[in-house]
């Protein structure tokens, strides 16, 4: 909200590069899918969104981990959802 409100206040303003900023730097993309919760024995129902879902908040909020510890988010996930 700050860069566009710099950008309004001075069309000028250094803050206009920030921008673009989400174009040179895309968000990352979750590291799992549908077909890996499968591969994990659900079945495929609803629960597989809300398994991806509620893995990718856990990675998100562990800061973006790489492969190895995004598995290990995935199946975290899926054990605990099958108690």
């Amino acid at each position: 909200d700050a860069v566009l409100i710099a950008c309004a206040v001075d069309p000028a303003s250094p803050a206009l590069g920030f921008l673009d900023l989400g174009l040179r730097c895309p968000p990352p993309q979750r590291p799992f899918a549908g077909r890996d919760v499968l591969a994990l024995g659900v079945p495929p129902d609803p629960r597989v969104a809300e398994i991806l879902d509620m893995a990718e908040e856990a990675w998100i909020d562990e800061g973006f981990p790489g492969p190895a510890r995004a598995g290990e988010i995935l199946r975290e996930t899926v054990s605990r959802l099958n108690r």
